[in-house]
């Protein structure tokens, strides 16, 4: 197994761990592993269209933790070896940073952005 599957998949779990930290922060609801629907839970809080691509790989990498090798014997790659998610790195750590931000500011009046 290449390091980067592992590795893929804890930074798949930091962004979730991080929404949900904005979550307990401004008093809301968070279940689940959807790292999509979490985002756009948060008010304030835009998107591009490639984020919500990351995020919503950060979801299937999430629910799909438990099989960081093939699933079976024959399988001759990993969900993780799509070319589509080869820059996932590239949009998920900014969204990260922007998260520990926000989780970390003390609550934003209603007119400021948590982005």
């Amino acid at each position: 197994m290449h390091l980067r599957v592992p590795a893929l998949f804890c930074l798949a779990f930091a962004l979730e761990l991080a929404l949900k930290a904005v979550h307990l922060r401004l008093g809301m609801r968070h279940a689940g592993h959807d790292c999509l629907r979490l985002a756009r839970a948060l008010p304030r809080f835009s998107l591009t269209i490639n984020e919500e691509d990351a995020l919503s790989f950060a979801s299937f990498m999430i629910a799909d933790g438990k099989y960081v090798s093939p699933k079976t014997p024959d399988s001759a790659c990993l969900p993780f070896d799509y070319p589509e998610f080869r820059d996932f790195r590239a949009f998920a750590e900014p969204i990260y940073f922007r998260l520990q931000q926000a989780s970390s500011r003390p609550s934003p009046a209603p007119s400021q952005s948590l982005a």
